[in-house]
């Protein structure tokens, strides 16, 4: 019998699923490239006339903003990441639903709990609403990200031999 962290689960098709950890692994980096992504957009965005420094500037500024929302968010997305055993047909495209809604839900819940602490409080509607298009941003392209990676990982596996249950 393997170690638990070793052995991978197979799907209905054959296919193997990477172990519990290397999924963990993936969704972190899947994240992290979002995030990357997005900051450099947000950076990139409104950069006529500006300084040679304003990218670096805005980037800096921006990057520990968006690890700090993004993180709660791929906190919540552990459970379904590694319930997830099969992304064959429709399951792809639910999970990539779910996993855009993570963000914006993650927003909502954020503006809920600053309106019950402190009703005249900084964090307005209106800041939600808008953070909650970059928090949908955000969460779609690390969800695709993610899905994308693990399918590429399931093409890679499903080659090898089909006794061999470790990745």
């Amino acid at each position: 019998m393997q170690p638990m962290h070793e052995v991978s689960t197979r799907s209905e098709r054959g296919l193997v699923m990477p172990p519990w950890w290397v999924r963990l692994l993936y969704s972190f980096a899947s994240a992290l490239a979002a995030v990357l992504l997005t900051v450099c957009g947000h950076s990139l965005f409104g950069l006529y006339d500006k300084p040679p420094f304003a990218f670096t500037q805005s980037f800096v500024t921006a990057l520990p903003f968006f690890l700090a929302v993004a993180f709660p968010g791929w906190l919540i997305a552990i459970p379904i990441v590694l319930a997830v055993t099969n992304l064959q047909g429709w399951r792809f495209w639910a999970l990539l639903c779910v996993g855009a809604a993570i963000g914006p839900v993650v927003i909502f819940a954020f503006g809920v709990y600053g309106h019950l602490t402190s009703p005249r409080s900084a964090f307005a509607w209106h800041a939600v609403r808008s953070l909650s298009a970059i928090a949908a941003g955000v969460s779609t392209l690390t969800t695709l990200i993610y899905l994308c990676v693990l399918k590429k990982a399931l093409s890679r596996t499903s080659a090898a031999p089909s006794d061999v249950l470790t990745s």
